[in-house]
Parts: C-alpha cells; structure tokens; sequence
C-alpha cells in the first residue's frame, strides 16, 4: 500500500504543471509588451520622410541595384561555366563514341584476319 501511494505521489502532474506555464506565460507577456514599445519607438526613430531626404532613398535603391546585379553577374558566371561544362561533357562523350567505333573496328579487322589467314607471297603460276 505504501508503495502504491508513494508511486502515485512522485507521478507528474502534468494539469499542474501546465497551469503554472500558462502563468508564467502570461505574468513575462506584459513586461515582453512593456519593451516592445520602446524598440518601436526606436525602430520609428530610424524611419526617414524619402520625400525631405531623397538622398538617404537613393542611397538605399542605388546599394540594393548593386547587390542585385552582383547577384545577377554571379548568376551569369554561373551559367557560362555550366554552358562550358556542357561544352566539354558533349566533346568527351563524341571523343568516347569515336573510340568506341575504333575498338569494334579493329575488333571486326582482327575476326576477318583470324577467319582468313593470310597466305602470304605467292609466286606460282
């Protein structure tokens, strides 16, 4: 009996448990919403009027078109190296075909040599 309650007594209570989450959950929500405000102000501190400072603007637009064309050179380098890639693999593969045609030629001479043996010179009349 004794085992049985001390059993059912180091069981979890997992309702417990999840109740006092919830409260701490709820308890940091209000202080996470309390330092919220004070990054929005900042973060509204670091908005600009484009219209009263269009350098500030075209700053911004002139440094995003640059990382938009690295990555299109980038882009590009990377398509010409796998044109040239291409290029190559197609060159192989025709140069590996034409061996191939050289082998089962010289296969097909060698099988007529060994069918015909050569008789050699031949002075008979």
């Amino acid at each position: 009996m004794q085992q049985s309650r001390d059993e059912r007594d180091s069981v979890i209570d997992v309702t417990t448990s999840l109740r006092e989450a919830l409260s701490e959950r709820d308890t940091l929500t209000p202080k996470q919403e309390q330092k919220s405000e004070p990054e929005q102000e900042a973060h509204s501190g670091r908005t600009f009027d484009f219209e009263k400072e269009p350098d500030k603007l075209n700053a911004l637009v002139s440094d995003a078109m640059k990382d938009i064309q690295e990555e299109i050179d980038l882009q590009s380098l990377v398509n010409d190296a796998m044109a040239e890639f291409q290029g190559i693999h197609q060159e192989m593969e025709r140069l590996a075909e034409k061996q191939r045609q050289q082998e089962k030629e010289r296969q097909r001479l060698d099988e007529q040599k060994r069918q015909k043996p050569d008789k050699g010179w031949s002075f008979s009349r």
